[in-house]
């Protein structure tokens, strides 16, 4: 059985919430089941912890699957000193994966592996320490030492996340300095940046080296990580907020409507014709899930939910990841010519980071609390909570904007269920057992707690409903979101039009919209949107929306209609 989640191991900060353990959910999702078979088989590092943590979510016995048998096989190799024959972060990636094992297995052997690495590490703590990747992404290490701690309390566990914390790069002033006034490829031109960074050889302090750590926005993430886990251990506002902070700056400045940000590898600000990187998608997904887990979390399950439902679905399809989307283009897979960076191995790297965001997603849909549980997405699938000494299992279905959430347990069980109200519900109503519960009249809230004795067979029934909003974006631009779902108009041979309304209608949502003459393309992609183009005096045209992830080629966000 899993293990059972423990709040109040943090020295001085204590949990409110926890995702939940491998194998405490399973999903049907068709999209999960694409990106686990895309992982089945890859035996290198970076892919043994989401592949397993996959298979946990859509397979039976996981511990006897292939992505089970890569794990056991990777850790056959560590030495006796406990360190391994391959680079500091592969490692780190192979023993991440070992506690993916352990959380589901709760086999203490398993933990004997990273115990006996971390002791190597403090007998060479200047090879650790000099190591670029670690100094630069100390997330994950951070997030290893600290899960450890959590089980075993040992103090000398939290010395090391001292000594790495301070000795690493320091991500919490990065997150409070995004660049914001302009994009990348504007302040430093694409020869500049690849002639100096192969002067400077990685060089901590090279000019062009920190530019592109500070402006990749796969690195922010991972920083917002380290920031988060930092805070957990010492209990430091600046750290626990900076994630928050780094998201809002970059939302602000640099972000796509589809919930990621507008990026190749670098910023470039929030015009809509930018490829929005998989890579980053997965990656914030990853950080914002960690983020929701904090005391006042909760702001970040809108941006998760806008990624998970938008972003992320975009990006997966049956023969692979797609690299990069755009808000707006004309074909399925524009390409990358007009991309101010891309590195060879963006591409697997895409993979690896959708799957563990993918993974992140899907175990905070549902969070343990130490008095219940919390449903923070409306996600189907079947989740297993610890509540006391005993266990619940909820089955969430979906049907019609309407959630069922079925209650199953042994013997009758008390605990509160916190359900979250999103903004976007334009009303919410809730049934218990058919009958009307005083719960969901306060629709203003941003949760709503119902603590009873709960029995086996019980069904809490969420209906939310969705409300239509024209939000403003780049450029004074609009665009239409129905629910958590973004909207958008697929893209033929009169794709330049501006937006003047939307309505509701039975067959979905259709938009009245103009031509905009003037608006061009650039190959495959549309140019940046016009600010304000006049109308042209014509008869409107209506077009029917369809969600955003259901047409590669499409216009989401329009250019606004001047009022002359």
């Amino acid at each position: 059985m899993p293990l059972k989640p423990i709040f109040d191991k943090a020295p001085l900060t204590a949990m409110t919430c926890q995702a939940l353990r491998p194998g405490m959910v399973r999903s049907e999702h068709p999209k999960l089941k694409q990106i686990a078979a895309l992982l089945a088989g890859d035996a290198a590092p970076q892919a043994l912890e989401p592949a397993f943590r996959l298979t946990c979510l859509t397979q039976a016995e996981p511990d006897q699957s292939a992505a089970a048998a890569q794990i056991r096989r990777a850790l056959a190799a560590q030495k006796e000193d406990g360190s391994f024959d391959m680079p500091l972060c592969d490692a780190v990636a192979v023993l991440r994966a070992c506690w993916a094992l352990y959380e589901y297995e709760a086999r203490k052997p398993l933990l004997e592996h990273i115990a006996r690495w971390c002791s190597w590490a403090a007998q060479h703590w200047d090879m650790v320490q000099a190591d670029d990747e670690l100094w630069a992404n100390p997330a994950d290490l951070l997030e290893l030492l600290e899960q450890l701690y959590r089980v075993t309390g040992k103090s000398a566990l939290l010395t090391m996340i001292s000594h790495l914390s301070q000795q690493a790069m320091n991500w919490s002033a990065v997150l409070n300095t995004i660049n914001v006034q302009r994009p990348t490829s504007r302040s430093t031109t694409r020869e500049e940046l690849e002639a100096g960074l192969r002067a400077e050889q990685g060089s901590r302090e090279g000019y062009h080296t920190h530019f592109v750590r500070t402006n990749s926005p796969e690195m922010l993430a991972d920083g917002a990580r380290a920031c988060i886990a930092r805070g957990w251990v010492s209990g430091s506002a600046t750290e626990m907020n900076a994630a928050r902070t780094g998201w809002e700056r970059l939302q602000r400045h640099h972000g796509a409507i589809c919930g990621g940000l507008t990026s190749d590898e670098l910023l470039e600000g929030a015009t809509p014709c930018a490829a929005v990187s998989a890579a980053a998608v997965g990656a914030w997904a990853e950080a914002l899930c960690s983020a929701a887990a904090q005391r006042q979390g909760d702001w970040a399950f809108e941006p998760v939910e806008r990624i998970a439902l938008n972003a992320m679905p975009d990006s997966i399809g049956e023969d692979g990841v797609r690299p990069f989307q755009r808000v707006n283009a004309l074909v399925a897979e524009p390409g990358t010519d007009d991309c101010f960076r891309v590195t060879d191995d963006h591409a697997q790297r895409a993979l690896y980071r959708m799957a563990r965001g993918c993974a992140a997603v899907a175990s905070a849909a549902v969070m343990a609390r130490p008095d219940g549980f919390a449903v923070n997405m409306y996600i189907p699938g079947r989740y297993q909570v610890p509540v006391g000494d005993g266990v619940m299992m909820l089955t969430l279905r979906m049907e019609s904007g309407a959630c069922s959430i079925q209650v199953n347990c042994r013997q009758p069980v008390r605990a509160a269920a916190r359900l979250r109200l999103p903004s976007w519900a334009r009303s919410t109503d809730i049934t218990i057992n058919g009958m009307e519960s005083d719960a969901g009249k306060d629709a203003t809230a941003a949760c709503m707690t119902i603590e009873r004795i709960w029995h086996d067979g019980d069904v809490l029934a969420v209906t939310l409903e969705e409300s239509l909003r024209v939000e403003e974006g780049h450029h004074q631009g609009r665009y239409v979101l129905r629910g958590a779902k973004l909207m958008c108009m697929p893209a033929g041979k009169d794709w330049a039009c501006s937006f003047v309304s939307c309505m509701e209608v039975e067959a979905g949502v259709v938009a009245l919209v103009d031509r905009v003459p003037s608006w061009k393309a650039r190959g495959d992609v549309p140019a940046d949107i016009p600010v304000l183009p006049a109308p042209t005096g014509e008869e409107l045209t209506r077009v029917r929306l369809v969600p955003y992830a259901e047409a590669g080629a499409r216009i989401a966000l329009f250019p606004g209609r001047s009022k002359a």
